[in-house]
């Protein structure tokens, strides 16, 4: 599979955020934090944060990802340096970065919640499916200082709803065949629940597509009671 490299996007000199802001869960820790003893509680979120299982991600409101947990890294098998920025797009399907790049600079631009699905390759090579969300957070007054995001692994999901609808082509390539087969073969074919039939194919006696809804009960009830006759028969 070849491997995608990653795009190179100028960020918005006007959102950029300054430096202690930008380093929110970036895995630093700022001058002022360690000045105004607040140290201790950034090393301690940043432990809970990379201690969860989920894949948890920042931005910032240019959209700039600053930071990715622990196990997003374990999982793409690289360091911190080689995914911020927009070095990320390395590391998704070389089909899907097209997509989730417009849909993320679209996200940026109007300030809405961020929802995409990509294939993204693991520290073995492998593909995986990932939803990936981003919610912006808004200072007082409604502008976005940071983005925080999370990616969720549907592989099972997709390849469950993959199998789902090839059943569903087999099915339908089978009733197309069965259909055109009673149909050379002057034969047909139908089924019935409680309430009648709902199903049935024209060519069985060149009657049941002719039966009006209010009559299949009736043809049912008739039907069961002309076979049960023709079986008593058989076992005199």
């Amino acid at each position: 599979m070849e491997k995608a490299e990653p795009i190179d996007v100028q960020p918005n000199s006007s959102t950029t955020m300054g430096e202690a802001a930008a380093c929110s869960f970036s895995g630093c820790i700022t001058p002022a934090m360690a000045s105004s003893g607040q140290g201790s509680e950034r090393l301690n979120a940043q432990l809970l944060v990379d201690s969860i299982p989920g894949l948890i991600h920042t931005a910032r409101p240019d959209g700039y990802l600053d930071y990715f947990n622990k196990p997003w890294l374990e999982y793409l098998g690289v360091t911190l340096d080689k995914v911020t920025g927009w070095n990320w797009t390395a590391f998704v399907h070389p089909e899907d970065v097209e997509g989730i790049v417009a849909k993320w600079r679209a996200c940026l631009a109007t300030g809405e919640v961020f929802e995409y699905e990509t294939r993204v390759r693991s520290a073995n090579g492998e593909y995986r499916w990932m939803f990936h969300r981003k919610v912006p957070l808004r200072d007082a007054n409604g502008n976005i200082v940071k983005w925080y995001g999370s990616s969720l692994d549907i592989e099972e999901r997709k390849t469950a709803e993959e199998r789902l609808r090839r059943n569903a082509q087999d099915l339908q390539r089978s009733e197309f065949y069965l259909a055109e087969g009673q149909r050379l073969a002057h034969m047909g074919s139908w089924a019935f629940d409680p309430d009648g039939f709902y199903y049935g194919l024209p060519n069985y006696f060149g009657c049941t597509a002719s039966i009006l809804p209010a009559n299949r009960l009736v043809f049912r009830n008739t039907w069961i009671a002309s076979t049960h006759k023709i079986a008593s028969l058989w076992r005199t």
